[in-house]
């Protein structure tokens, strides 16, 4: 072989290599720019619960669906298999759990002398499992001291987790510091402190504006209403239970 046809195999063997190589560059920096889907988790309680459009579009894009106890029976009705099911199993029973198609390991068992929930308990898995939102099914009607126990849960999730409470009608938040609402005009929406010493407000495209408003402990937030199809709640200095009824939007 001729020096000069070596020369041109060396230069196609150089070019391939570097094409290679920019070519896997430049794999590996969109790999890194492309965008990680930040899991949303989905926790159905043994509450009340109908099956909506609205908790459909909620339930699909979750990451990681967890029930508490017989709230297994809700993710079933909703089409869709818990990853894991936590519990004392009281009330779903620990019949032939390989119905579920769920590995042993799946089950989190916990003894029925207590002191947590059910749904507390799954809340603590939950949140182990570090999710970048929570969605609560079946968290409310029923017996009134569960409904305030699961309305308590909230409390309980870090402020840097956005969260809420969905039903067939309605979206509940526990706001410390900032909740946008989306929604349409006309729509209600409740502010509550359950602090004796209530909460400062302010507040953005609501029919009754707050500026720097302090809500008392009480009756003092209800049934304000959305002046478009967003609005804004900033808490300046304690915390609200925020009651978004969705009316329609929520079918």
């Amino acid at each position: 072989m001729s020096a000069k046809k070596q020369k041109i195999i060396f230069f196609m063997i150089k070019l391939l290599l570097s094409n290679f190589k920019r070519t896997l560059f430049c794999c590996i920096e969109f790999m890194l720019r492309w965008p990680v889907k930040e899991m949303k988790a989905i926790l159905f309680l043994a509450g009340k619960f109908q099956l909506t459009q609205k908790i459909r579009k909620e339930i699909k894009v979750a990451g990681l669906v967890v029930a508490a106890d017989s709230g297994a029976l809700h993710a079933k009705k909703a089409g869709v298999s818990p990853h894991y099911i936590v519990g004392d199993f009281d009330s779903l029973g620990k019949g032939d759990r390989s119905l579920w198609g769920l590995s042993p390991e799946k089950f989190i068992s916990f003894p029925s002398k207590k002191d947590k929930s059910d749904g507390h308990l799954a809340l603590e898995f939950v949140l182990s499992k570090k999710p970048k939102e929570i969605v609560f099914l079946g968290a409310l009607g029923g017996k009134l001291d569960y409904l305030f126990s699961n309305l308590f849960l909230l409390t309980k999730i870090p402020a840097s987790i956005p969260a809420k409470i969905v039903d067939a009608g309605s979206e509940i938040y526990w706001v410390r510091k900032k909740q946008v609402l989306h929604g349409k005009k006309g729509d209600r929406v409740s502010m509550l402190p359950i602090a004796p010493s209530g909460a400062v407000l302010k507040t953005k495209g609501l029919l009754y504006a707050l500026h720097r408003k302090k809500l008392h402990f009480g009756s003092h937030g209800l049934s304000n209403q959305m002046t478009k199809d967003r609005c804004e709640i900033h808490v300046l200095q304690g915390g609200v239970f925020v009651f978004h009824d969705c009316g329609q939007t929520g079918v």
